[in-house]
Parts: structure tokens; C-alpha cells; sequence
């Protein structure tokens, strides 16, 4: 009986989740009495509509996005993509492959591009691109280990282009500059090039979407461990994870770090916070952000469209309080 009635409950949830002027009541009532929105996803109109809000009312806020693993430019960028509707930004791409850097250069597909192999080390190198898929190109791939995971993956390990490049350092190709969203899918060199970079990148950083797929194939499978811990050792925490399964094999997942927002001190922070949350599809994080600015700085008609977006009349509770705590007053 226990079971019929959560499938009855969850029948109804998604029924209401589908009707919108429904769901709206339901928000507001729930909202009411306990505080809580009702779980759904955001339309993608309105990430479009928060972007045109910072365009017209927060024009200064300018966002430096870094795109390492680089495919077609920032329309390409998973949850990054809808930066491209944002005015104020500075784009940076990292592309070894001299054809594809040629190719993103004259399509202006990012205000800058790196053209050194971003790894843990720095020296020669050969990026090894398989033809079918060169999105896949890769720095020291093992080729018999990764066409024994699956036999589909021999179909693209072979033919191969091999293309000898200079490698770097994460903290030596980039320099002192620092970004706020970064990008990295550079198959198993990820946890790598991040333990090369100091403490003041972290600071600076307030998300990494981190394409961990690679690191099952690439690397081995007790990295992503590693990778989570040295993450949580910099003061970032999932928000986010994207299930990739392939082929039949295990579920992995791309996952987005977010640096722990109890840091916040300044209204642009609030709105960059806001700007990971609609990118993310995470509306219960962008209520949890506005909840915190209000609690530190008092409420403030600033915000106003942006609870009108989350269709909210006032800001919940979220579980992201597990993660973070209880907003305090400064």
C-alpha cells in the first residue's frame, strides 16, 4: 500500500509539473505554508530573459570564461553555452591542434586562444586526434587500453592523427590571469592541470565544469575520488552532475563545481552566483543565492526581477543549506 501511494504522489507531482498555471499555485501555496518550492526545470526563455536583464540593468558585470578542450566555440561549450547571449564577457579558448585553432581564429569563435596543450607538466608532447571523432583528441592516450574497454571504441581509435605539441602547465599557460567560469575536458588531465594552478585561481573562480567522462577511460576510475577531494580542499562543491552513459558500460557523470557561496560579499557576485544557477537548470540554487544576499545585505528591489523570473513570491528554504548552512547576518 506504502508503494502504490509514492507512485500515486509521484504521478501527481509530475502532473502538476507539466501544467504551468497549475504549478504556479502550487509554488505559491507551498511557498505558504512550508516554505518550499515545488521541484521543476527552468524554460530555457528564461536563462535568455536573466541574461537580458543583466545586459540592461547590470552592464558592467563582465564574466571571463575560460574553454579548455575546445570544440566549435562557445555556442559549443555545454552549460557555458548561453554565454553567448551575454554582452560584458571575455571568452578564452585553448586549442593545441593547429588546424582547429586556425578554424576557430577566423570564425572570431573566442576573444583569445591558447595554442599550448594545457596538462600537470610542461615539455613536448604528442596529441593523438582520432578522424571520426577529433573531439576526443587526447595528450598520451593509450590506445590498447581504451579499445579494450568496449570494442565500439576501437571504431574510433583508429585512424589516428598524431600531432606533436608543447605542453604547459596549467598555471604556465594562462598566466596570472584569473576567470570566473571555467571549462575542462581534456580527457584524463584534468585533476593534473588544476593541481598545478596556486591558491589565488581558486579564490578568484566561482565555477568549474569539470567533463569527468575521460577520466574512466583515460585515467583510472579511483581519480574521480581524488578529483572531488581536492576540489572540496579549495572550498568548491558539486552543484551539478550529468549522467553520460555509454555504450552499455557504467554511468558516468560531468560535474559542475561551484565555489561555496557563503564566500559572496558583492552584489556582482549574487548575480554571477544567479547566472551558474540558471545555466545549471538549478532554480532552487538561484533562490538559495538571493536568500543569502538578502539575509547579509538586506532586501533590496534590485532583485526583484529575478524572483519574478523563479515565479517566487519569497525565497525558500533549500537543501543547499546541507551543504552550505544557514545564512547569518555580517
Amino acid at each position: 500500500m506504502g508503494d502504490l501511494l509514492k507512485i500515486c504522489l509521484k504521478c501527481l507531482k509530475e502532473l502538476i509539473k507539466s501544467i504551468s498555471p497549475l504549478l504556479y499555485l502550487c509554488n505559491k501555496l507551498s511557498l505558504k505554508k512550508t516554505g518550499w518550492l515545488l521541484d521543476y526545470r527552468l524554460k530555457p526563455q528564461w536563462v535568455h530573459q536573466y541574461i537580458q536583464f543583466l545586459n540592461n540593468h547590470h552592464s558592467s558585470l563582465k564574466i571571463h570564461f575560460l574553454d579548455i578542450g575546445s570544440r566549435d566555440g562557445i555556442e559549443d561549450s555545454g552549460i557555458f553555452s548561453s554565454l553567448q547571449w551575454l554582452n560584458n564577457k571575455i571568452t578564452y579558448g585553448v586549442e593545441p591542434d593547429p588546424e582547429e585553432a586556425e578554424h576557430l581564429i577566423q570564425k572570431h569563435a573566442y576573444d583569445k586562444i591558447y595554442t599550448d596543450a594545457i596538462a600537470g607538466y610542461t615539455g613536448e608532447g604528442t596529441l593523438y586526434i582520432p578522424e571520426s571523432t577529433p573531439a576526443f583528441a587526447s595528450l598520451g592516450i593509450e590506445l590498447e587500453n581504451l579499445k579494450s574497454l568496449h570494442l565500439s571504441c576501437a571504431s574510433f581509435c583508429e585512424p589516428m592523427k598524431c600531432v606533436p605539441v608543447k605542453v604547459k602547465k596549467m598555471s604556465e599557460a594562462i598566466g596570472s590571469q584569473t576567470f570566473d567560469f571555467i571549462k575542462l575536458d581534456i580527457h584524463g588531465a584534468e585533476y593534473d592541470a588544476l593541481a598545478s594552478l596556486d591558491d589565488s585561481f581558486f579564490e578568484k573562480a566561482l565555477c568549474f565544469h569539470i567533463e569527468t567522462c575521460a577520466i574512466h577511460f583515460f585515467k583510472s576510475e579511483h581519480l574521480m575520488g581524488d578529483l572531488l577531494n581536492f576540489m572540496h580542499s579549495k572550498g568548491f562543491v558539486p552543484l551539478y552532475t550529468e549522467p553520460l552513459p555509454f555504450d552499455g558500460m557504467d554511468m558516468w557523470y560531468n560535474i559542475t563545481f561551484i565555489q561555496n557561496p557563503a564566500k559572496m560579499t558583492t552584489l556582482d557576485q549574487c548575480l554571477k552566483h544567479c547566472l551558474i544557477g540558471f545555466m545549471a537548470n538549478k532554480p532552487h540554487y538561484v533562490a538559495y543565492i538571493l536568500r543569502i544576499y538578502q539575509e547579509k545585505f538586506g532586501v533590496t528591489t534590485e532583485l526583484d526581477p529575478i524572483f519574478k523570473l523563479l515565479r517566487s513570491p519569497s525565497i525558500p528554504p533549500s537543501f543547499y543549506e546541507k551543504k552550505f548552512g544557514t545564512p547569518k547576518h555580517t
